[in-house]
């Protein structure tokens, strides 16, 4: 009988450490330009709340998740759904939104873990996404796919769905010209949100890269960023064209723009004839 009251005693005391210990619970709190969500010992829940996005800013959720999973719906003041998604990792994700006001209904699903809703510069973003292969390649000699990092570039077979899928409009590149480098071609077309791509060899062992972008004033389009000994202009058809190389008339780095439309060329040692044809053939 002493044994079973032991048995007891403990199971209750076991029972009321349990009913004494950490409860699961959601809380989010907002500043108005930021939220912070926490989750803990498997919450269950929904909360609310809001933040802007200015000018040239998207929504950038990053995600810690120990357990379970959180489910985050975005609408704009309209009431209009702009992202829905389970969130269940270690990763951020972003939301490309126009600047406004946004509510957010956040729901904890047995979840462990955190996420930290802030904004991100949407042409930072698109810098690093455009250097992105290059410079891992350069780092590593590996690829991003051999590394297992998503690669923002898409592969397409033409100019056109190139133009497409970033939307840029109309794009195009001048087909089987042959510069003082070499013969260039078969072009092969990539694109990203907002930048269009062409790229082909240059005789046996240069590569020459052509690029066109929406909406990204500021960027460093080209994705290089050599500090070069030797700066011109080139005028071609009234275009205002900048060269960049290390030698007078040679250049590596060629850019300009039309409206809200930026080009560029990235080549080894382009000469004022190379520069002209490339361009002359570039939409």
């Amino acid at each position: 009988m002493k044994k079973m009251f032991v048995v007891m005693a403990v199971l209750a005391l076991a029972l009321a450490l349990v009913a004494c210990g950490p409860k699961p619970e959601l809380s989010v709190n907002s500043d108005g330009t930021t939220i912070h969500a926490k989750a803990t010992n498997g919450a269950e829940g929904t909360a609310m709340s809001d933040m802007k996005v200015t000018q040239g800013y998207g929504i950038c959720i990053n995600q810690l998740v120990d357990k379970g999973s959180f489910e985050v719906v975005i609408k704009d003041s309209a009431g209009k759904q702009v992202y829905e998604g389970t969130l269940d990792a270690r990763i951020a994700q972003l939301v490309d939104v126009e600047p406004g006001s946004y509510d957010f209904t956040i729901t904890a699903r047995s979840a462990t873990g955190t996420l930290d809703i802030i904004p991100y510069d949407k042409t930072a973003q698109a810098q690093a996404d455009i250097a992105l292969a290059d410079t891992v390649e350069k780092a590593t000699g590996k690829t991003t796919e051999e590394l297992g990092i998503a690669n923002p570039w898409h592969e397409v077979t033409t100019a056109e769905e190139a133009a497409q899928g970033a939307g840029v409009g109309t794009f195009a590149v001048i087909d089987g010209v042959t510069l003082s480098g070499g013969t260039v071609g078969p072009w092969h077309y990539q694109y990203m949100k907002n930048v269009a791509q062409a790229s082909a060899e240059l005789g046996e062992t240069d590569r020459v890269l052509v690029r066109k972008s929406v909406g990204l004033e500021g960027t460093e389009l080209s994705g290089d960023y050599t500090d070069y000994a030797i700066s011109w202009t080139q005028n071609i058809k009234g275009l205002t064209v900048d060269c960049s190389g290390d030698e007078e008339g040679k250049a590596n780095v060629v850019t300009w723009a039309v409206e809200d439309h930026a080009y560029c060329i990235v080549g080894p040692g382009l000469t004022e004839s190379d520069i002209n044809s490339l361009v002359n053939g570039i939409q």
